[in-house]
């Protein structure tokens, strides 16, 4: 190989390279929410809402900030009357909350940092005491002490989610997540420990998701041109 061969192969490497670096997802803040969003999702977080905890070991504690998370995919027609529909897409909702550690017989739940434990979780969503998604729905989810932060919890009940994301764009809502655990080697018949539950109120996103959504559209366009898609936050 000649030398202008070896360096025209080396160019077009670098630049193939340099092409598919990942841009950081487009972030901001309005009216007290950090929003982020990418060509699927839309996260709203409220840094200064306050989740206050009722403990299984009959303990009260608070943790902080709270993400709402709204994420749009493709409709099938099978999920008429079981999903909730915006316009030609399936939109799912859910929260990212922060729990405490607390140690439950052979659990120790919700623990960060090293050394790395693990364990299973299960959560049901309350909003102003109605169940808007069950343990059930809420399936069984991991907990990995070296990279969780937050408890997901799925909002997309297709009956009353609706009402929920009306209520949010309007006034401030109480949410209730209750919270059991479970080591992950227990076996499957063994039903979960009770963690406790955590409450919060959480103030009107207004017409922030609205405003929103047209730019993760554009952000679709974006990735499916360029192929490249941005690095979405870590909740």
């Amino acid at each position: 190989m000649t030398c202008v061969s070896a360096a025209i192969i080396c160019g077009m490497f670098a630049v193939s390279a340099q092409a598919q670096e990942r841009p950081a997802c487009p972030t901001g803040v309005e009216a007290g929410w950090h929003w982020a969003f990418d060509e699927d999702h839309v996260w709203l977080t409220s840094p200064d809402t306050v989740v206050t905890w009722e403990l299984a070991d009959e303990s009260s504690t608070t943790t902080q900030g709270v993400t709402f998370s709204l994420y749009w995919s493709s409709w099938y027609d099978f999920y008429e009357g079981k999903q909730m529909k915006d316009g030609d897409k399936k939109l799912q909702m859910g929260f990212f909350v922060p729990p405490p550690n607390l140690e439950i017989g052979y659990v120790d739940a919700f623990a960060q940092g090293e050394p790395e434990t693990q364990h299973d979780y299960f959560v049901q969503l309350k909003s102003d005491g109605e169940v808007i998604s069950t343990f059930e729905q809420n399936f069984e989810k991991g907990w990995k002490s070296t990279n969780s932060k937050n408890l997901f919890v799925s909002a997309s009940d297709n009956l009353l989610a609706p009402a929920l994301l009306s209520d949010l764009k309007t006034e401030p809502t109480d949410l209730t997540v209750e919270v059991r655990v479970k080591d992950e080697y227990a076996p499957k018949s063994r039903d979960p420990d009770a963690f406790g539950s955590g409450s919060f109120t959480l103030p009107s996103i207004g017409t922030l998701a609205d405003e929103l959504k047209p730019k993760v559209e554009a952000e679709m366009q974006r990735a499916q041109a360029s192929r490249v898609y941005c690095i979405e936050p870590d909740y």
